[in-house]
Order: structure tokens, then C-alpha cells, then sequence
């Protein structure tokens, strides 16, 4: 938390750096997951959920079967026009599992296999670029299968024979997740303080209950490029009354200032909990890549226009102790090698109009 009088000596740093982040607007949900823009169809399940659930923002709507002798899962998605597709995401619930990834690459139905993957744990989260195999070559249509089990994964016995998917995501670009690796950071007096930047959503941060102001986040050594979020609730809890909550970045490790959006205020991140159910998940775009030495999510009390605190209410207020957050990933869109290479020419280009 910081006061206007904890600014007033880097008051123009600030304005420009404010400036900097309204530039575009920030949203709800990631222009890159594609995940569900097509057209769907799936295989029958054996025992919960549907083909549906495998992209519906909550990891524990899984499609499973009860049995490996009957058929494996599959989902398969179809576009009328050829999409980049540069990897996926996949989310492990109480079960691991893995399987194979097919791709229509010119519109007939016919496909072909482009790579195997595992999520050898439960409750975790595995990102499996395909860009080096499919580079800017379109594909028509994705076929997802999956066809390990998690006793066969982990070697645990045929009583875990289960084939299962928490949740997938689609992404048309390759992303880097930049959390890894960072500290997590919370407010002092947390009643957990697990890490959120492991990709595993049974380590995870928990509220202190009844604090006026509550903030969970990522603190880098030093300055990364981000481009987005993706914010996952633990295993146990939902975000407990946390639906609106502010985004802030951090430039200098210390001073935060929030993301403000396309009419430069600052961006409240909408968190719908219709069921107050664990494992849901929501992404937050930036829309354009900041350079940033940390980022929070924070629920505070009253905030004016600028997002300063200025009152003493309890937005974050949990509900009976809860206010979890499992995981925080923060992606970096990875630049298409042909793009990389443009900008190469273009740094050479400013040095040779220096000399």
C-alpha cells in the first residue's frame, strides 16, 4: 500500500509511467486462447462433465471416465479458416494424465499427430509449445486425445486407471510463463503464504481474515516484459468474495501504481464466482507488454480516481477465512522468429542513422 504522500518526490516518474500503461486497453480473457472459437464436438464420457467442460474456466468441471477399457477421450475443434496455433495449456485436477495432440493442417478431416505430453501431477499446470514444430503454418482443425492414465503415469496401480482433463486452452501464440521462478509476494499476516508462481494450484496463498486490504503477487530481481495474466484459485477454496479486485505494477520494486484501462482508469479485474466453487480460473490481458519488476492483484478499501487508498472498507473482506489464490501466470508472448529477425534489422537500421 502507498499514500500520495509516499509519491509526491517522483511525481512525474509516475505520471509517466501511468501514461505508459493506459496506452491500450486492459480486458477480461486472452486474445490468444482460440480455445472454443470453432466449431466443437467430443467423445461420450463415462462418468462427469462433457467435452465442454474442457474449456469452461474451471479446472474441476473435468471430462473423465471411470475405466481405461472403455474409449479414450477426445476433443476435437474445427475452423472454416486456417489458425496460427503456437501451444497449449493443460490443467490437471485430482488426477494426472497425458495424451496426443493432432492437427488438420489443409481442411479435409485429415490428421496428423504433432506431439505426445504428460501432466505427470495432480493439481498442476503444463504448457506444451507446438511452435517450433507448426511454425505460421495454419491448421483447420485440433484434435486433443487423451489416453494415459494416472496410474499408468505415476505407477500408483489400476485403481487410479482414470482418464481425466481438468482444463485446456489453445493459445495462438507461444507464451512464456516469466512467474516461474519469482518471489511471491502477500500481504504481512497471510494465514498461508505458499507460493502462486509454481504452476500448481495445491501450494497457494491465503488471505489474512478480516484485513481491510489484502494483495497477493510477483516480484522479479529484475525487470521482465509481461504481456497478461492467468489467475487460477486453489484447490480448496474458491476467491472468496474477491470479485472485483485491482491490478498494480511495480517498476522500481517498491512504488505500485495500478494498470489503468483505455479511458485511464485504473482497471478493476471482474472475478464471477456464481458457485462458489474451488478451481476456477480467469485471464487478464494487458494489451501491450509491460516492462515490470512486479505485479500484484489487490483488494483494498475505498480507492479514489487515481487508485490511492483514501478510506477504511473491506472490499477483500474474505468469506469465512477464504480469499485463496493457487496460481499466478504471468505470460510473455514469445516473438515468431521471422518477427525477431525484423526487429534485429530495425536495431541495426537506429545504429547506423546514430553513426
Amino acid at each position: 500500500m502507498f499514500t500520495r504522500s509516499a509519491l509526491i518526490g517522483c511525481a512525474v516518474v509516475v505520471a509517466v509511467l501511468l501514461a505508459g500503461v493506459s496506452q491500450a486497453a486492459v480486458t477480461m480473457g486472452s486474445p490468444y486462447n482460440i480455445a472454443g472459437t470453432g466449431t466443437v464436438t467430443g467423445s461420450d464420457n463415462g462418468s462427469g462433465g462433457t467435452y465442454a467442460n474442457w474449456t469452461s474456466g474451471n479446472t474441476r468441471t473435468s471430462h473423465f471416465q471411470s475405466a481405461p477399457s472403455a474409449n479414450v477421450l477426445w476433443r476435437e475443434e474445427t475452423w472454416a479458416v486456417a489458425q496460427t496455433v503456437g501451444a497449449f495449456l493443460f490443467d490437471a485436477t485430482d488426477r494426472a494424465f497425458g495424451g496426443d495432440i493432432w492437427v488438420d493442417m489443409i481442411g479435409d478431416g485429415s490428421y496428423t499427430l504433432v506431439t505426445s505430453f504428460v501432466v505427470d501431477s495432480p493439481n498442476t499446470t503444463k504448457l506444451v509449445d507446438v511452435s517450433d514444430i507448426l511454425g505460421s503454418k495454419g491448421v483447420y482443425g485440433v484434435k486433443v486425445v487423451i489416453n494415459k492414465s494416472d496410474g499408468e503415469i505415476r505407477d500408483i496401480g489400476a485403481a487410479a486407471n482414470y482418464y481425466q482433463i481438468g482444463e485446456m486452452a489453445i493459445l495462438s501464440a507461444p507464451i512464456e510463463n516469466v512467474a516461474l521462478g519469482a518471489t511471491t509476494i502477500y500481504t504481512p499476516g497471510s494465514q498461508r503464504t505458499s507460493s502462486v508462481t509454481d504452476m500448481s494450484m495445491s501450494t497457494s496463498w491465503r488471505a489474512a481474515a478480516g484485513a481491510t486490504e489484502n494483495w497477493v503477487g510477483i516480484l522479479w530481481d529484475e525487470a521482465v516484459q509481461v504481456d497478461g495474466l492467468r489467475v487460477t484459485a486453489a484447490t480448496d477454496h474458491v476467491m472468496y468474495t474477491w470479485e472485483d479486485y485491482f491490478v498494480q505494477v511495480t517498476y522500481d520494486g517498491v512504488n505500485w501504481v495500478p494498470v489503468l484501462d483505455g479511458e485511464g482508469e485504473p482497471f478493476q479485474a471482474h472475478y464471477s464466482m456464481t458457485n462458489w466453487t474451488p478451481w476456477n480460473l480467469c485471464w487478464i490481458d494487458f494489451g501491450q507488454t509491460l516492462t515490470v519488476m512486479g505485479v500484484r492483484l489487490y483488494g483494498g478499501s475505498e480507492l479514489d480516481d487515481e487508485g490511492y487508498v483514501i478510506g477504511d472498507g473491506n472490499n477483500p473482506g474474505p468469506r469465512n477465512g477464504g480469499l485463496i489464490v493457487g496460481d499466478i501466470l504471468a505470460y510473455r508472448v514469445v516473438p515468431e522468429p521471422a518477427t525477431m529477425s525484423l526487429l534485429a534489422l530495425g536495431g541495426l537500421a537506429m545504429l547506423r542513422r546514430r553513426r
